[in-house]
């Protein structure tokens, strides 16, 4: 059976709560839209590679194939996060936690912030960290629901092999 990557998508909105406009001849607080940058980062040894059984290299070709993860960058544009490219396409794709991806017991990503402006300055996001899910249901980093977990520097990484699965 040829193995494939399954995708998921990761969606958010951004916003802040900003002074009234100097301008104006309200108290009301503005709503404002966010930018910036997004790095998301699978918390995974530098360097690590899982591997997929029979995978379908897409010209027809299957064979074993190490895979590797590396940082995805995205962006805060217009308060929405999307793909960096010429359509500024909103959402990113990632790499679900699948059994395809031999080596792997969990797959976290770290999701860093940098350059991020609102309230006309430079302003500071809190990274935090998520479990990818194990199949390609879209995920949205802004629902207060989503179960976030503590960042972890890329100094600190460290790889949980799955059970009974050695290095060789």
């Amino acid at each position: 059976m040829t193995a494939t990557l399954t995708l998921f998508e990761v969606t958010g909105d951004f916003r802040a709560v900003v002074a009234p406009a100097t301008s104006g001849s309200t108290n009301i607080p503005q709503i404002t839209i966010i930018s910036g940058t997004v790095d998301f980062i699978p918390r995974l040894t530098a360097g690590f590679l899982a591997y997929v059984n029979d995978y379908d290299l897409g010209s027809g070709a299957v064979r074993d194939t190490a895979i590797a993860l590396p940082t995805i960058t995205a962006r805060i544009n217009e308060g929405q996060l999307c793909t960096i490219d010429i359509e500024d396409a909103p959402g990113i794709e990632l790499v679900a936690n699948t059994d395809a991806l031999v080596g792997i017991d969990e797959l976290l990503y770290d999701v860093r912030f940098s350059n991020i402006v609102y309230n006309r300055s430079d302003q500071v996001l809190t990274p935090f960290a998520f479990a990818a899910p194990t199949t390609d249901t879209t995920l949205c980093i802004t629902d207060p629901a989503l179960p976030r977990l503590p960042y972890r520097p890329q100094g600190t990484r460290v790889t949980r092999p799955k059970a009974g699965w050695a290095y060789t």
